[in-house]
């Protein structure tokens, strides 16, 4: 019997942090999710494909992102396609942070949360949990001061955290 051959879509993940170590959540049919794009036919590499697309997204310059490694890759098969992410850990300068500018349909939907404080929220997306998870098991430094002394996590409100994007989240 011969062996089938399957394709998946490729796509890049930007797994964004600021100097604080805050990571950059987008708004996306009503969940946080992380930026992410599909490999356009010419492109050499899903790290050509990040940058493209967090200039398109983002609104910063491709010098202005710096794409530090590579956390891993997740399959996901979502009922239209096998899809293959490839999760880039990358940080951008303070200034360049405050400049994100995420889009869609018109608004300025985004947020900085830590890995911590984001891997609690209800509202995040599957595939960004799995990839702040991958994060975290490789830098265990980054669940950090949010944890109490019984290693529980201490109940804090999303939407406070809203003032540092553009606008609160209702999620």
């Amino acid at each position: 019997m011969g062996k089938e051959r399957v394709s998946a879509a490729p796509v890049a993940v930007g797994f964004i942090r600021n100097p604080k170590s805050e990571l950059l959540l987008v708004g996306r049919l009503n969940l946080l999710t992380l930026p992410t794009g599909h490999m356009k036919p010419g492109e050499k590499s899903l790290k050509e494909t990040l940058v493209r697309e967090m200039v398109e997204e983002l609104s910063i310059k491709p010098d202005q992102i710096k794409i530090t490694e590579s956390l891993g890759t997740l399959f996901r098969d979502n009922g239209s396609g096998l899809k293959v992410f490839e999760i880039f850990s990358c940080k951008i300068g303070q200034g360049t942070a405050d400049e994100v500018r995420y889009k869609e349909d018109g608004e300025v939907i985004h947020m900085w949360l830590t890995p911590a404080q984001a891997i609690r929220s209800s509202a995040l997306d599957p595939l960004a949990r799995e990839a702040i998870s991958m994060f975290i098991k490789k830098y265990p430094r980054y669940t950090g001061p949010q944890s109490n002394k019984e290693g529980s996590w201490r109940k804090r409100d999303l939407q406070d955290q809203g003032a540092r994007g553009q606008r609160a989240v209702n999620f």
